[in-house]
């Protein structure tokens, strides 16, 4: 039963069918609903998004995203110049009003003008009164499947997975053998008596063809004598790196984990243990003190205080010994890679300075 709605109402009723059309116009109307119609392509051109590249500058009134957020930066282009400056820079004390910045960001449009995506950082640089012009830049270097940002040196403009557990870094003794800097040395041997010399004669030799041995040599013109025979010290491996640092100097997590050890353990000290990710694990020794609330199997975030450089345990002064351990086994954390940013190299390298010449040439 075919249904008549009011002409005002037309609107409204989606149950009509087109009845009224002729069979060859209700044939059309299928094969366009089946297969599109010969314009689509071109009307779907039209609503195609384009990319416009933009740039925002100004100076530093307050924290850097504040003042990003000012100069019109777009909240995720914000948050990528604060996370990238933020691995080269101690954004509180090394920024001050007045440095200024320049930001470079790419941003998909509709036809309408109306943004869509995410803003996406190309390059930016600040101007600093205390460290001077610094600049990050998008690239993809080697085999990588995204680009990220990187500084102007090569340097992976992120912190790296492991962060140094004090704020500031004065190797007292490294990784690797060293002379046990407790044990007392080994008494040195007794010394042997000098042997009297053997004398013989013409006729005690049988072989007239040998030759006589070669005169002891001599020092400054004068026999050799036997050196003195000193104590020889103890070997023993160090497992990690010490630092050295007064008293109540504080202690954070290299990386988020989880607290397995935080006790007096022998000649650690009081010692902490945490494991984290990929198959890692940090250890720190000799603590004056732990962090209030610091316990086993609790979660501790990456830079958190866990605790204080003391000398407890086998330790001749105030220090922090600090050990890295990947699947059970020692590593010297200084060249371990989790702890340093990535640097790229070589042909990348080269490729990469082009861009950032090129780059800082659109900076005012």
């Amino acid at each position: 039963m075919i249904k008549l709605c009011w002409a005002a109402m037309a609107a409204l009723c989606s149950f009509v069918s087109p009845v009224w059309a002729s069979a060859d116009e209700r044939a059309r109307i299928e094969e366009e609903r089946l297969l599109g119609s010969a314009d689509g392509p071109a009307q779907a051109t039209e609503h195609l998004p384009f990319t416009r590249q933009l740039k925002v500058m100004g100076t530093i009134d307050g924290p850097l995203g504040q003042s990003l957020t000012a100069a019109g930066l777009p909240a995720a282009a914000v948050l990528e110049t604060v996370r990238a400056f933020g691995a080269a820079l101690d954004l509180d004390e090394d920024l001050l009003n007045g440095d200024s910045f320049t930001v470079s960001y790419r941003q998909e449009y509709t036809l309408e003008g109306h943004p869509i995506g995410v803003a996406q950082v190309t390059w930016a640089a600040l101007d600093t009164a205390a460290r001077g012009t610094l600049s990050v830049h998008r690239f993809r270097a080697g085999r990588a499947k995204q680009e990220r940002l990187w500084l102007a040196n090569g340097e992976a403009a992120a912190p790296a997975s492991l962060r140094w557990p004090l704020d500031e870094i004065n190797v007292s003794s490294g990784f690797g053998l060293r002379s046990d800097p407790i044990a007392k040395p080994v008494p040195a041997p007794a010394a042997v008596a000098a042997a009297k010399p053997v004398v013989t004669t013409a006729k005690a030799t049988t072989n007239k063809n040998r030759k006589a041995a070669p005169a002891p040599s001599t020092a400054a013109g004068g026999p050799v004598r036997p050196g003195p025979v000193v104590a020889r010290r103890v070997l023993i491996m160090h497992q990690g790196v010490d630092f050295a640092a007064e008293s109540g100097t504080p202690i954070h997590a290299a990386a988020a984990g989880t607290v397995t050890g935080a006790r007096p353990n022998g000649g650690y000290g009081n010692w902490i243990e945490i494991n984290h990710d990929d198959g890692l694990k940090t250890v720190y020794g000799h603590l004056s003190a732990f962090a209030p609330d610091l316990i086993e199997d609790a979660w501790v975030e990456r830079g958190q205080l866990i605790g204080f450089v003391g000398t407890t345990g086998r330790s001749t002064g105030p220090h922090l010994h600090f050990e890295l351990q990947h699947n059970g086994v020692p590593t010297n954390p200084i060249v371990h890679p989790a702890i340093r940013r990535p640097q790229m190299r070589g042909g990348d390298l080269a490729r990469f300075r082009r861009i950032v010449a090129r780059d800082l040439q659109e900076a005012p």
